[in-house]
């Protein structure tokens, strides 16, 4: 699946991702308002949700996803880089690993 979601986004359920960090202070809809419905189907025994994506102009790949129930306490494992992390979710707490 890959379409695109607005003008800065481009979804790819096609991204493999290793943790790189953690996004705190953001609810699933929060988001879904930024990043759409999630896109990427994961092992349903270890993650509820999960977005795979590109952010334009550098289309470097991004992914965030609830890890065990971590969404119930606002915290995602993120993939990508920070600093564009930090421009979709200002709100946001980024801790690198």
């Amino acid at each position: 699946m890959n379409d695109t979601y607005n003008c800065n986004i481009v979804k790819d359920d096609s991204i493999r991702s290793s943790k790189t960090a953690t996004l705190s202070g953001v609810t699933y809809d929060d988001l879904v308002v930024t990043l759409g419905e999630p896109n990427v189907e994961d092992d349903p025994a270890k993650v509820r949700w999960s977005w795979g994506f590109r952010m334009n102009p550098s289309m470097s790949p991004m992914a965030i996803w609830d890890w065990k129930g971590s969404a119930d306490h606002n915290s995602w494992s993120i993939y990508g880089n920070s600093y564009r992390w930090s421009e979709l979710f200002p709100e946001a707490t980024i801790t690198t690993l």
